[in-house]
């Protein structure tokens, strides 16, 4: 009788229901777990997604706070300058510049942020405009210059500190070089494309396109600086020259060889090279230079 207990089942039997059970409670304990696993897991998940919820609303409160930060930056530059501070600037909304780099990385990205603003509502958008609009060649050649001289000639503080602070955008490309070519690339596909239209040599539009840009932005920025002429005189001046080079390419087919060729240049006259001489007639004008005012 050793090997049976008081209900009559061998000790075995015992060993093994009392596994049994412990097992059963295991399971148990283990189904328990799982359960508060995964409601651990639920209520993390609900975690995440509420500090997701947070961090986009913080992003977006960032975002807004930066714009109006570049819209008081634009503010103070037109009342105060080209050589406002940093301290003007945030005081333009009455805080510190402590909460100001809150929201810029430093000096350079709140300098960045104003160019580029500058450069998207001011200069780009008339420019680019007046590159869509079909006209007659030379037309069209003064409506792309007049848009950058009243660009430029409406907002002058805002020009001003463009060209002050235009190197001090950290390791972005430089705000003023990146508008040159966002507009000279579309002069080129303009000129371009209307050449290859005509059957003409189109290898020097991206050249021509960027000679023009230059012609003009330099030009405009001695006048911003001097004012000697008028808005209108200035646009007339680089109209002039801008299409009178134009209309050179068209003449040469877009080729550099019919244009060294000359065989359309009046031989009589002279402006760079040789000695002057007197205007072949029809060409004649007054000795003494009249004020374009």
């Amino acid at each position: 009788m050793d090997n049976m207990k008081h209900d009559g089942l061998p000790v075995k039997g015992h060993r093994l229901r009392g596994a049994l059970t412990a097992a059963e409670r295991g399971v148990a304990a283990a189904e328990k777990g799982l359960a508060a696993a995964e409601k651990g897991v639920a209520i993390a998940a609900a975690g995440v997604a509420k500090a997701d919820g947070r961090k986009r609303r913080w992003d977006e409160h960032k975002r807004a706070r930066r714009e109006e930060f570049v819209e008081a930056a634009l503010a103070a530059i037109r009342r105060e300058g080209p050589g406002i501070g940093m301290e003007a600037i945030a005081g333009e909304l009455e805080v510190s510049k402590t909460v100001l780099y809150r929201h810029f990385t430093d000096k350079s990205d709140l300098i960045g942020a104003v160019l580029t603003r500058i450069a998207a509502t001011v200069l780009l958008p008339a420019l680019i405009a007046e590159l869509k609009v079909e006209r007659e060649d030379v037309d069209q050649a003064r409506a792309v210059i007049r848009a950058y001289v009243e660009s430029v000639a409406s907002e002058p503080e805002l020009y001003a500190f463009v060209f002050a602070h235009n190197n001090e955008v950290g390791d972005t490309d430089e705000i003023v070089a990146t508008t040159e070519r966002m507009v000279a690339e579309a002069l080129a596909s303009l000129i371009g494309g209307r050449l290859r239209a005509m059957r003409m040599d189109s290898g020097g539009a991206e050249v021509w396109a960027y000679g023009i840009i230059g012609m003009v932005q330099l030009a405009t920025h001695w006048w911003v600086d001097h004012r000697t002429m008028s808005t209108d005189a200035l646009v007339d001046y680089l109209t002039m020259l801008a299409w009178g080079g134009l209309d050179g390419v068209l003449r040469a087919g877009g080729s550099p060889a019919a244009f060294a060729r000359g065989d359309d240049r009046e031989p009589a006259l002279r402006l760079l090279g040789g000695i002057a001489v007197a205007a072949a007639p029809g060409h004649e004008q007054p000795t003494e230079a009249i004020p374009h005012e």
